[in-house]
């Protein structure tokens, strides 16, 4: 039997000389072709004569070494200053980042600071006024300017409270 070649083979190879982007290598790295034309490639492959073979991937490796070829040159003439360029875009967005980051971290703290004040009432105290903090359920604790703690009417002052630590083996 002649090896005769297929017109579909032969529009094939035509596409791939007047095409060569429609025609990309398998990430496996072989001389597999995906794309547009990968579903009929791939039906004829198990069907294709030694002619028909040797056209279709012959065609396939003309493309393929071509575009390895122009990414082999692209990367000696410009591959330092665009991996230079993209490092620089990747840190200039790390920083941004970071830069947001605390941006929004300093303003939930001032916020929740903000917020925990209100709450207590020492938003707007001075430091003269005592500090009265009214919890539910328990009795109004004040702490005065010279650091005296009053709950319920008793006042602790700094020496007492220093005894109850030490007793309770704190520092």
């Amino acid at each position: 039997m002649a090896d005769n070649i297929h017109p579909a083979v032969e529009l094939l190879a035509a596409r791939m000389e007047s095409h060569p982007e429609e025609f990309q290598l398998h990430a496996n790295s072989s001389l597999a072709i995906t794309g547009r034309w990968e579903t009929w490639i791939a039906q004829m492959g198990w069907y294709l004569n030694e002619a028909e073979r040797e056209l279709i991937y012959g065609k396939a490796k003309e493309v393929i070494f071509q575009r390895i070829h122009e990414e082999v040159l692209d990367e000696l003439l410009n591959g330092e200053q665009r991996r230079a360029e993209e490092q620089a875009a990747y840190d200039a967005e790390v920083q941004r980042l970071m830069a947001q980051s605390q941006t929004n971290a300093q303003s939930l703290y001032q916020s929740q600071v903000g917020a925990y004040q209100n709450a207590i009432g020492i938003g707007t105290r001075s430091p003269s006024q005592p500090l009265v903090i009214n919890t539910a359920g328990q009795q109004a604790m004040r702490i005065t300017a010279n650091g005296e703690l009053n709950i319920g009417g008793e006042t602790l002052d700094a020496g007492m409270l220093k005894k109850m630590k030490s007793a309770l083996g704190l520092k």
